[in-house]
């Protein structure tokens, strides 16, 4: 006779065997001010088309500041690059309700609050070029929990969307 196995092992056996939560193939991003979107990551490229503040769109890349959106919710213009400086990214959210932490680079020197605002209390500054990591977003400004924990405004840091979405490439 063969003993079936108790039920807290079978629970383990499961848990074992189900899959990881893998990230998002790409990231949302909100238009934060009227954007231009260009055929090439370049100022001096041909422009694809404007979009208006507010504009939701899907990002599937992203180079030296710049991010490739999918266009085709607007009409038949593919895909455009839009510099950063127009767009706000939003940590997308896991099952468990948590988000994925967005690696990102600082532009320009910048503050670290304690809060978000202006109004809030200097932590310490982190100069341009310091890889830090956003897990929150609210109103303009980014959570970040790397190199330390505090706020920074939006418009100081860009999102290494290439580092998100292709790890290790």
């Amino acid at each position: 006779m063969r003993c079936p196995l108790p039920a807290s092992l079978m629970m383990l056996g499961l848990a074992a065997c189900a899959t990881p939560e893998q990230p998002p193939e790409y990231l949302m991003a909100v238009v934060s001010a009227t954007a231009t979107a260009r055929v090439a990551p370049s100022g001096d490229s041909k422009k694809v088309m404007v979009l208006p503040t507010g504009t939701v769109m899907a990002i599937e890349d992203g180079w030296d500041g710049w991010y490739l959106a999918d266009l085709d919710a607007y009409g038949d213009f593919g895909k455009g690059w839009l510099y950063h400086d127009f767009l706000t990214l939003d940590p997308p959210s896991r099952q468990d309700g948590s988000v994925w932490p967005l690696p990102a680079i600082l532009k320009n020197d910048s503050v670290v609050r304690d809060e978000y605002g202006v109004w809030a209390d200097q932590l310490n500054v982190l100069e341009i070029g310091t890889r830090v990591r956003v897990v929150e977003r609210k109103i303009g400004w980014y959570r970040i929990d790397q190199p330390l924990a505090g706020w920074l405004r939006h418009d100081s840091v860009y999102i290494d969307v290439k580092a998100f979405l292709h790890p290790g490439k």
